[in-house]
């Protein structure tokens, strides 16, 4: 009798601490969409892809922040991209407990971060993990892009 409750009590504390699914994110406009999984680079730029291609903890929405300057509101099946300068990016996922991942990116370069989501006591954990370019690009094409704002 006591497990339903508690299962319950979590799923309401999820709920609230994390907004519901995808009316807690603002999805691109389907060119933009289209446009990301081109894959195209412009000159002496790099982008970042991070993505969340698992439907577990789907409707569960975390914040990625990019360089303290760049955010997006994730859940499952989504990914964001950001045209970045080459060099040392910090990813930070907002979670509990918080994680980051440095992220070195070279001119014309394609990076792809795998965002992992599990249940933590009071909010979800988040964990970052850089992918090859072969399985990054396979996980965005699962996936539908949200909009990173400044």
């Amino acid at each position: 009798m006591m497990r339903p409750l508690l299962a319950l009590t979590i799923a309401a504390v999820l709920a609230a601490g994390c907004g519901i699914g995808s009316r807690a994110v603002e999805y691109s406009d389907p060119r933009e969409d289209a446009g990301g999984k081109s894959f195209a680079v412009a000159p002496g730029k790099g982008n970042i892809y991070v993505y969340r291609n698992q439907s577990y903890m789907r409707d569960a929405v975390l914040e990625v922040v990019l360089d303290e300057r760049w955010s997006a509101k994730t859940v499952g099946q989504t990914y964001f991209m950001v045209e970045v300068d080459s060099g040392m990016h910090l990813l930070r996922a907002r979670a509990d407990p918080e994680s980051t991942l440095d992220v070195l990116v070279a001119p014309g370069q394609n990076v792809f971060v795998r965002l992992q989501v599990s249940p933590a006591v009071m909010n979800v954990r988040g964990a970052m993990e850089l992918k090859a370019e072969a399985e990054g690009r396979a996980g965005v094409l699962e996936c539908r892009r949200v909009d990173a704002y400044e």
